[in-house]
């Protein structure tokens, strides 16, 4: 066999393998995620230290997109529902002259009727693995619910709970996304990028 023909096979071999772990931990985050999410409803009279709300992108003129509006919407219905302290608005927020996921979330949840007392900005969530993180190291808290799209959730609870939280999820799927085909090719590499996250388990700068 020449070198050529044994180079592209160590590459067909790779590429195998490669894909066969991505799948893999991609079924195990998941499965391992799927029984701690629950409806709105299931947490009537529960008490948590938060609901976590992650952030995602908004309009121009700082109007939630309408990702973001289902996100917080589902948050604030499971704040209101549970017996919870906060609403935690977890996104990036490091250029608020520019961008500001907490702060749109912020006020978009107050429009829907939560007091601004009520609710804590980290603009340092500029990940999931960071906003799950900075949730128990920085702001200190062990049990919350957090509430994302059905497709990021499960990496988002699989994420909290080899942190040590004690954590339900909430989806917030409400209608079909735009480019929701890109979201679920990102979150397949995502979900094996924070696998591996969550065995090394990295120590972030608290800001």
């Amino acid at each position: 066999m020449t070198h050529f023909k044994k180079g592209i096979r160590a590459i067909i071999i790779l590429i195998i393998l490669v894909g066969i772990f991505l799948i893999s931990t991609n079924i195990y985050v998941i499965l391992n995620s799927k029984e701690n999410i629950k409806d709105v409803e299931e947490l009537k009279g529960e008490s948590f230290d938060a609901v976590l709300v992650l952030g995602c992108g908004y309009q121009e003129n700082d109007e939630p997109s309408p990702m973001m509006a289902d996100r917080v919407s589902y948050g604030v219905a499971a704040f209101k529902e549970s017996a919870t302290e906060n609403l935690l608005m977890s996104g990036d927020g490091q250029e608020p002259n520019e961008h500001d996921e907490p702060m749109v979330m912020s006020k978009f949840a107050q429009r829907l009727g939560v007091d601004k007392e009520d609710i804590v900005e980290d603009p340092y969530g500029l990940s999931t693995y960071d906003s799950m993180w900075r949730a128990k190291y920085v702001f200190g808290l062990s049990k919350i619910v957090v509430v994302t799209q059905r497709y990021h959730l499960y990496r988002a609870v699989y994420i909290a709970k080899t942190l040590g939280l004690e954590v339900v999820g909430v989806d917030s799927t409400n209608r079909v996304y735009l480019v929701q085909f890109f979201y679920d090719i990102r979150e397949f590499i995502a979900r094996t990028k924070d696998f591996i996250f969550c065995i090394v388990q990295p120590e972030l700068d608290p800001h």
